[in-house]
């Protein structure tokens, strides 16, 4: 199993990483291109990613990836995360759910919007996000206890901020 410190691919071209990936045809965003790397054996700290997407500009230059944990983040997971990126830049939890917006599609689909208030939290407290915003990049973990599922962003672009 590789043990690679994946938010080093930003930046990079993605013919300059060590893993196959394959280009998805997503026809929503005209001006990146998105690739899949699974079945690759991706050691992130202590924890195995199965399947990774890396989003790049039209020049190949890597500047998102995205990983699912069908976990929540361990406290085993969370101390290697504090020893290689230092103490969080905020780390905060729902507070009050301020309303629910569900909606039915003709396709059959239904979406649900749900807009809460956050409060800042410890790892205890079961977070909701854990971010740290580096120089380079900003790496956020979204946790949703219900799910039991923790997703992982690291992107140049700010997406959240504390």
């Amino acid at each position: 199993m590789m043990n690679q410190s994946i938010e080093e691919f930003i930046g990079l071209n993605i013919d300059n990483i060590p893993y196959e990936v394959i280009r998805l045809d997503l026809e929503h965003k005209p001006n990146s291109k998105t690739y899949v790397a699974n079945n690759q054996n991706i050691k992130y700290f202590t924890e195995r990613i199965d399947l990774m997407l890396l989003t790049t500009d039209n020049n190949g230059v890597i500047n998102s990836i995205s990983a699912d944990f069908n976990t929540i983040i361990t406290q085993n997971f969370y101390d290697a995360l504090l020893e290689g990126y230092g103490t969080p830049d905020s780390m905060s939890c729902s507070n009050k759910i301020m309303n629910v917006n569900e909606q039915f599609h003709k396709n059959g689909i239904t979406t649900v919007e749900t807009n809460i208030t956050l409060r800042t939290c410890g790892f205890h407290e079961n977070p909701t996000f854990i971010i740290w915003n580096k120089t380079k990049y900003q790496i956020v973990f979204s946790l949703n206890h219900e799910l039991n599922k923790t997703d992982l962003r690291i992107s140049t672009k700010f997406i959240l901020s504390p």
